[in-house]
């Protein structure tokens, strides 16, 4: 009798119609309410930092932006939240106590601005917050 020297036929692949979009992750929501603050759409940049705060909670630059984005929507107690929250997810975050102390300024408290703004410093904050504050006054 004779064999076959045929090989096996293989199996066939499975054809994919198409491939999903890969799901974005925190930081493509960061970034994204990144470009939105930049163009000034600060409801959308709260809403795509939110997104990016719920993949990511840990994430303390999200609060730290959402809140300024609140500040520019006007919603003051809402950004004063969303710096306790970067204060409390990272007590090192000297942005989130630098940008509290010139929300403090723009509500009338000098008193928790002067706070802010003496643990901005114990951090060794590299930057000034001359300008802000004085920006914040103008505002006022």
């Amino acid at each position: 009798m004779p064999t076959s020297t045929l090989a096996p036929k293989p199996t066939p692949t499975p054809i994919t119609l198409f491939t999903p979009a890969p799901k974005p992750d925190a930081q493509s929501y960061f970034v994204a309410g990144l470009s939105f603050a930049e163009q000034g759409r600060y409801q959308e940049a709260v809403a795509e930092y939110s997104e990016a705060i719920r993949l990511d909670p840990g994430n303390a630059l999200a609060y730290n932006n959402r809140g300024l984005a609140y500040v520019r929507l006007g919603q003051y107690q809402r950004a004063i939240e969303d710096y306790a929250e970067a204060v409390r997810v990272d007590p090192g975050d000297a942005d989130a106590y630098a940008d509290r102390a010139v929300l403090h300024i723009l509500v009338n408290d000098d008193k928790a601005a002067q706070r802010e703004a003496e643990r901005v410093v114990e951090l060794g904050y590299w930057g000034s917050l001359s300008a802000p504050i004085e920006e914040a006054k103008r505002l006022r």
